[in-house]
């Protein structure tokens, strides 16, 4: 290490690392209807999430009757989803879930959104 080099850090005038600094950056998820082969996905998130999580039958059962199911998809892998359903007019939301580690970034902000992929906010990364 140079002389110069530590002088100019004791003056503050040193420009950073770039690459070496942590900062968030967002990403901005996908928002897809959930399918059949998202179960162990969503039984995973679902198991890690909640102390009194929902069954793989109730998961199956919305997706068969057709109720609005959701995925929060970043990159190639489901963080989140959203199960709703809509009668007379009116929406319920019966379970909105993201997966812990994605918590408290964000992710869950489209539940007061209007339905649709262009309603999900971008997260921020761990």
């Amino acid at each position: 290490m140079s002389a110069g080099s530590a002088a100019q850090r004791a003056a503050g005038r040193e420009r950073p690392l770039r690459g070496m600094i942590a900062e968030p950056h967002p990403i901005h998820p996908l928002a897809r209807p959930l399918v059949w082969g998202d179960l162990d996905r969503i039984m995973e998130i679902e198991l890690a999430a909640y102390p009194y999580p929902w069954t793989r039958g109730i998961f199956s059962d919305c997706l068969r009757v057709g109720y609005d199911c959701w995925g929060l998809q970043l990159g190639l892998r489901l963080v989140g989803y959203s199960i709703q359903a809509d009668a007379a007019g009116e929406s319920h939301l019966l379970n909105l879930c993201v997966a812990p580690e994605w918590q408290r970034r964000g992710c869950g902000r489209p539940a007061s959104a209007p339905r649709g992929p262009e309603s999900w906010a971008a997260c921020t990364s761990p």
